[in-house]
This record gives structure tokens, sequence and C-alpha cells, in this order.
């Protein structure tokens, strides 16, 4: 991995943090680089439904969502699965 791809990654990630910290429905959020975890407030059983019928699919990690998209996702794509997350933890 070169230093551009890093730099990619970190921003991803930074990306992530700043759009699903302090959202509406966002109880707390953590993880390093593109490995995140998302505690929503309300059961983490209907937001991972909520997002898997929206098209985005999730993992879980006891009470939180985790993230573990692609390093190469394009930005795009991963805008517009946090979208998704953020709609599905504030319904």
């Amino acid at each position: 991995m070169d230093e551009e791809f890093l730099a990619e990654i970190k921003k991803k990630g930074e990306y992530i943090f700043s759009e699903l910290g302090g959202a509406s429905g966002v109880e707390s959020v953590s993880g390093v680089g593109l490995m995140i975890g998302v505690k929503p407030v309300k059961p983490v059983a209907q937001v991972l439904e909520s997002c898997r019928d929206k098209g985005v699919l999730c993992l879980t990690a006891k009470n939180k969502l985790r993230l573990l998209p692609p390093l190469n996702i394009p930005m795009d794509t991963l805008q517009t699965a946090v979208d998704v997350i953020k709609a599905a933890c504030a319904e």
C-alpha cells in the first residue's frame, strides 16, 4: 500500500466518523480506519433490518453495527451507504 492509498482510507474513515458521530439516533461511533462500530439508540436489529431493506449490508457485534467496507470503496458509494445508515438510526 502506498501513502496516497492510506491517506484515502484515513479520509474515508474520518468522513464516516464526522457524519455518524452525533447524528440523530446514534449513541456512539468507535473504531480505526474503516473498521467502525456504530452504537444506535434503538435496538441494533431494527437498524440492521432497515439498512438491509435499503440495500446496505452491515454486520452486528453485540449492540453495534459493524462497518467493514472494502478499502477501495468509491467515495460516492460510501456516502450513499452512510446516508442510509444515518436514516436507519434516525427512524
